[in-house]
């Protein structure tokens, strides 16, 4: 009889001893893999990783499986999807409008209004806005658009893949604050206080159910 085939031998007999000897209240037989003295709730071998209840280690594993994607994590994954999209639309336009662009525009205006487009905002928006300040505070929406649907898309995969819930979180923070940032570096277009307020509600809103959704995400 090989080393390898007395192994087992001795573990029933330590075994068998634990039980004689009352030891199952704290430590209650051995492993039979390695003969680590194992505790009674053991479910693996502390010392060489073997399953010692496998139906026990199931249950484990899957209570450690992160909850399919439905309620609240569904409804600002499909927020965060449809913002990325729009955001990143309205940004390469604003980012890729031109001098010539604006030309063609003004003219559409006096053709078809009769009046210019600086002074179709003026009269209908009350916006006193000159070409090379629409020009530049248009590039600027632009590049706040790009960066906040960049994060806003970083949140939506994360919460796709539900893993690191709170880097989901902030990048759906970041997100909300680089928008509201717009209204602010772009007092004419960017629609002032009242559109920064409304993009924190909504951005404040999602952040918040992402936070609330740690049970769809992995342990």
């Amino acid at each position: 009889m090989s080393v390898g085939d007395t192994i087992p031998v001795r573990i029933n007999f330590l075994n068998t001893f634990a039980r004689k000897t009352g030891m199952s209240d704290e430590n209650y037989g051995f492993c039979p893999h390695c003969g680590e003295n194992l505790k009674t709730d053991s479910v693996y071998c502390p010392a060489c990783g073997a399953i010692i209840k496998p139906e026990e280690a199931k249950a484990t594993i899957a209570a450690s499986r992160p909850t399919s994607m439905g309620g609240t994590l569904l409804f600002s994954f499909v927020l965060l999807i449809i913002y990325t999209i729009v955001e990143l639309m309205g940004s390469v336009s604003m980012l890729s409008f031109s001098p010539e662009m604006y030309d063609t525009l003004d003219q559409m205006f006096i053709e078809s209004l009769g009046e210019s487009f600086a002074d179709w905002m003026y009269s209908n928006l009350g916006v006193v806005i000159t070409k090379e300040q629409f020009l530049s505070e248009t590039f600027i929406i632009g590049i706040v658009g790009l960066l906040s649907a960049v994060a806003a898309g970083v949140s939506a995969y994360f919460c796709y893949k539900r893993e690191n819930r709170m880097y989901a979180v902030i990048a759906c923070a970041a997100s909300t604050l680089i928008a509201m940032s717009g209204a602010f570096l772009c007092p004419l277009l960017g629609g002032g206080i009242s559109s920064a307020i409304f993009t924190l509600l909504v951005g404040g809103l999602v952040t918040f159910l992402i936070y609330r959704s740690d049970k769809y995400f992995a342990a």
